[in-house]
């Protein structure tokens, strides 16, 4: 569709997030303070989910699935249809917020 808005758009949630200013956009402080944002909204919403009775986290895929569990090979999934991940479940809510701090490191080489 012609003029639509993608789904995620990371320069306008940066923007929501109050981190438009400077330093500039990539910038090794840019990136440490987008993560700690991050993070602090995805403990508080772990919190959040706990007290609601809500799951949050993503599914470890190194338990049993439900259903045959088959390999279908590589695939396009669209983020949004993410529910899992194999040896980083606890690392990352479903909305791919840190919750755990050793991942810092990794988030600031990818920024």
């Amino acid at each position: 569709m012609l003029g639509a808005r993608p789904i995620f758009d990371p320069q306008r949630r940066i923007g929501q997030l109050g981190l438009d200013q400077s330093p500039g956009f990539g910038s090794p402080a840019r990136g440490a303070m987008f993560f700690n944002r991050c993070l602090q909204r995805g403990l508080s919403a772990e919190w959040l989910g706990r007290l609601l009775g809500r799951k949050l986290r993503l599914t470890g895929l190194d338990a049993p699935l439900n259903g045959n569990g088959r390999d279908l090979g590589i695939r396009t999934v669209p983020i949004r249809k993410i529910t899992g991940s194999k040896g980083r479940a606890n690392d990352f809510d479903r909305f791919f917020r840190p919750l755990q701090d050793n991942t810092r490191e990794r988030w600031l080489n990818v920024w």
